[in-house]
């Protein structure tokens, strides 16, 4: 895809468990989505933590070009839960069909979310080299080196993010002061929460262009970024599947 600026919606899912028909499924929502008025899906990216045993262990980074959409006004279940059905003899909520759309997708193979943050705006963005970079796209140029310092923010801990204090609350401060030149920072983006509901009040990335080719080095690095306290444990994700028009 070619670089642009469109303002994104963005879905961060976090779950346990990919289904093996992930990549299919999510070909079959776009189809669905993109019969409303050419409003869907624009990019995807599956990612999955490097350290396995982490809380965090895949993360579903979704973009779309609308925010007017069911997928952003329904609150998927959480922890296997079944979607809700339709109930009968009234009209399907939004959360209903958005469930059974999702249900058909993954043909009953369900994700394991373990949470759902909400819709997110990308309202900041720091480029490591001070050149502009393009909001698209956001597939790595290579994914065997590339991997992102994940950094989730719970509702729970209150929205006290400006545009003028993002960079210090976040750590992305920390980070541009202290990321060793050998992992490559390439860019730090900073999403916050616009749906009224989620789980999280914003989502830091920090796109490390060389993490796992000095992926010890890396570790190391999240591990003093996670001695600040910041976020809800920070983790190392790489690129498993780019989707919809990233693949």
């Amino acid at each position: 895809m070619a670089g642009t600026d469109m303002e994104l919606s963005i879905i961060f899912n976090y779950f346990d468990q990919v289904p093996d028909n992930f990549l299919e499924a999510m070909k079959d929502i776009s189809n669905w989505m993109g019969k409303d008025s050419g409003k869907g899906p624009v990019e995807g990216l599956l990612m999955e933590n490097v350290d396995q045993t982490d809380k965090w262990v895949n993360m579903n980074y979704a973009m779309f070009n609308t925010e007017d959409h069911v997928v952003f006004r329904a609150k998927p279940g959480v922890e296997g839960a079944v979607p809700p059905k339709p109930i009968p003899g009234q009209p399907p909520s939004d959360a209903a069909l958005f469930g059974k759309v999702i249900d058909e997708a993954f043909k009953g193979k369900q994700t394991r979310l373990k949470t759902h943050p909400g819709g997110f705006k990308e309202v900041e963005t720091y480029s490591a080299t001070g050149d502009t970079i393009p909001t698209l796209p956001k597939k790595p140029a290579n994914l065997t080196t590339t991997a992102f310092l994940m950094v989730p923010f719970p509702t729970s801990e209150g929205d006290h993010f400006t545009k003028e204090n993002w960079k210090e609350e976040t750590g992305a401060n920390f980070v541009i002061a202290n990321i060793p030149l050998e992992l490559a920072l390439r860019r730090i983006t900073f999403h916050r929460r616009f749906t009224a509901t989620g789980d999280f009040i914003a989502v830091m990335l920090c796109e490390l262009s060389d993490a796992l080719s000095n992926l010890e080095l890396a570790k190391e690095f999240v591990g003093k970024f996670r001695e600040l306290k910041k976020g809800d444990s920070p983790a190392l994700m790489k690129v498993l599947h780019p989707y919809w028009a990233a693949a």
